[in-house]
């Protein structure tokens, strides 16, 4: 048998065996590829009593929603990954959302099935500027807000 013939052998033994072991290994799962993820993700809620006129929010991946809430102060909610957070903050009249990654470099490479997100609940519904430096999410806006000026950036 020539050594071609032996490798090509060899190699669909390996492939059977691969398909096989990822058989198994999701029936134990119950085929639930979410239990597959190595990410973890967490809620945060920032709740500020502080006024402002200008929403600030840069976010790399992550899902961003205005709504209207009743409630005399903003609350913003953020369903995020445990080393992507993000700050919250009132500075120069100015509520500023940003993400801070404190991943390592290898720790880029995973597997996630769920979704990050920002939803900020404002008691306005009148701001002058709305600022939005966004990657690959999202961004929904209630109907009933207005904005003097409004940059939303998104790929």
């Amino acid at each position: 048998m020539s050594k071609k013939k032996i490798w090509l052998i060899l190699s669909a033994c390996f492939m059977v065996i691969g398909v096989l072991i990822f058989v198994i290994v999701m029936s134990v799962y119950r085929w639930d590829f979410s239990k597959l993820s190595t990410v973890k993700y967490q809620t945060n809620t920032h709740e500020i009593s502080e006024s402002f006129r200008d929403i600030s929010i840069d976010t790399a991946t992550a899902d961003v929603i205005l709504k209207p809430t009743q409630e005399a102060g903003c609350k913003v909610v953020c369903v995020e990954e445990e080393k992507i957070q993000h700050t919250v903050s009132v500075q120069n009249d100015t509520l500023t959302v940003q993400v801070v990654d404190e991943r390592a470099w290898y720790e880029h490479i995973g597997i996630s099935f769920g979704k990050t997100s920002i939803t900020v609940y404002l008691p306005q519904n009148a701001y002058d500027t709305l600022t939005i430096k966004e990657s690959t999410g999202y961004v929904e806006i209630a109907k009933e807000f207005t904005f003097a000026s409004v940059d939303v950036t998104s790929s």
